[in-house]
Parts: structure tokens; sequence; C-alpha cells
């Protein structure tokens, strides 16, 4: 799957009615055709302008509350545009949030885009067209997106002036941490602290979920760089936010905390019976963890050791 085009079916939500699409994502947009022959004819493309969503300064997901189906993603845009997205496989599902972040990361680093002349945004709701415009005119804006695509720097340029601005949540820990000059991400201490600030007996911690729409709320702030003051509990009065937040940081990292290519080691140590033989190959392992990883873990299970002995 390319970075910057990538095609795959998906059903669009909208209130409660789904209808299956065939998506393309060129970045800074999100492109839904009625399937692949209007999107690859070029006379079929040239005479539809396809439903455009713009990525930028939106926010992806996977919306753990939503359980009507498997395989669903949700893109909220800065204009309080919702949609949610379902892939055909978990596989699918990872490599489309894995390239609409990577979109997402790309189309901020850009200018703000503004719609062509004469144009509006979608007022309805988030299915419709964000382009409306007349049957006469649908070719010039065809032809007038193509030509901002055709024009823009690939990811590396913008990479290397550093214009990419990479989110928190779903970062490799190794540049997270260069980038913050730490060898422990700024939101994993902070976080952990207005945790235990709090007092760890609240009833529940890490199995009570929190309020989603609030998690998410703080996500975006940690994203975008904002003010934060997680000890101000005016504002993060629910404990169980925070630790929704943290968790969610670790599950959307880009590698796990404990890398793919360790799993099996780590999961045979569980099979030796001598205690002295386990924390030794235990130990030897984590030495030999990134830096960034080991020293992360570390913080983390300090915390739950706290938490799982204050009661």
């Amino acid at each position: 799957m390319s970075i910057w085009e990538s095609v795959g079916f998906f059903g669009r939500h909208s209130s409660r009615n789904w209808s299956q699409h065939y998506a393309v994502l060129e970045c800074p947009y999100l492109l839904f055709y009625k399937d692949k022959k209007q999107a690859k004819d070029p006379k079929t493309a040239k005479a539809t302008l396809p439903s455009t969503f713009c990525l930028q300064n939106c926010q992806v997901s996977i919306p753990m509350e939503y359980t009507k189906k498997k395989y669903v993603l949700q893109l909220s845009s800065h204009r309080g545009e919702q949609i949610y997205l379902q892939a055909e496989s978990s596989k699918d599902l990872t490599e489309w949030v894995g390239a609409i972040k990577a979109g997402i990361a790309h189309a901020d680093s850009m200018p703000p885009i503004t719609l062509p002349a004469g144009r509006k945004a979608s007022t309805t709701n988030a299915e419709e067209d964000i382009f409306v415009s007349d049957d006469n005119d649908k070719g010039k804006v065809k032809a007038r997106l193509k030509t901002f695509l055709s024009r823009r720097p690939s990811y590396d340029d913008v990479n290397q002036k550093g214009l990419i601005k990479e989110s928190v949540f779903g970062a490799h820990l190794d540049r997270l941490v260069e980038k913050e000059k730490s060898t422990v991400p700024h939101f994993v201490i902070l976080c952990i602290k207005a945790i235990e600030s709090r007092g760890l007996d609240a009833v529940g911690l890490y199995r009570v979920p929190g309020n989603a729409s609030q998690i998410q709320k703080l996500r975006y702030k940690v994203d975008r760089d904002e003010p934060l003051d997680l000890n101000d509990r005016k504002k993060w009065d629910d404990v169980n936010v925070l630790a929704g937040a943290l968790k969610l940081f670790f599950r959307e990292l880009a590698e796990p905390i404990i890398p793919s290519n360790k799993f099996a080691t780590f999961s045979s140590m569980l099979g030796v019976s001598d205690n002295g033989m386990k924390l030794a190959a235990a130990h030897r392992e984590l030495i030999a963890l990134p830096k960034a990883n080991r020293e992360t873990l570390k913080v983390l299970l300090e915390h739950l050791l706290r938490y799982a002995t204050s009661g």
C-alpha cells in the first residue's frame, strides 16, 4: 500500500445509514468514488466529481465504543464533521489508519487549504460532497484538484525541511523522545503524576472506561502541543479519563513498547519453571531493549507496581 495513494472498499456511516464506496487516499484528500470503475476510468472520473474529505487538521481513531460493526475507524474534522469508515479486515484497518495518519501529518504541514472560488463547505453532513458546484463546472474543479495534487512536495522533502509535525499519539517512541530530548515521553510522566496525585485507591482504575469524548479532547490537546495542566481538576476531574488516555497512548504506539520481534522471546520465558532463570532471562532481554522502550517500560511498571501494592 502506498502512503499517499491508497485504495480500498469502505462503508461510510452518517446518521444510521451505511453505504459502500471505493476510497482513494490522495493527500491532502480522502476521495470517495461510487466504485472502482468510476475511480479508474478517466472518462467516468472526469464526468463525476467524487465526494471529498479534507484531511487537514483532522483526527483519526478507532472508536472503541462503536460495537455494531467490526473494523471501523472514525475521522473527525476541525469543522465538527465526523464519519465512520469500515475496512474489510483487521489488517486492512491497521494499514488504513497508518496511511491516514501519515496523510494527516502531511496535510498539516501544508499551507491552510481553502475551498476553490465559488464553492462552499457542506453544512449538512460529512457524507455530502465537501465541494458543491453545478455540472458545468465539475470538470474545472477536477482539473484544478489534479493540478494541486501533482504539485505537492513529497513526504521526504517536507520531512527534511522539518515541516512534518508528528503526533504524540501513534508516534515512534524513539523519535518522540529524541524530539522531546528526554528518555521517557513527557505525556507519560505528566499523566502518571496526575493519576498518582489523585490517589491510587480509585475504584476500577484502569478497568472502568473514562468518557471517550474527554479522552479524545485530551489527545487532541497533546497532539497539538497545546498548554496542558493535568492537575487542574476543574478541567480533568475524572481520573479514569487520564488512565484511559494513558492506555490509548500505549495502544497506539507505532511499534509496541515491547517490539514485535521480541514477542516470541518474552512469551517463551513464561514456560520457564525456575524463577531464578526466568528473572535472569527477563533482565537480559529488558536490558537489550532500545533505551526509549526500556526507560518508558520501567516508569510504567514502577507506576503499576505502586498501584498494585497501594491497596
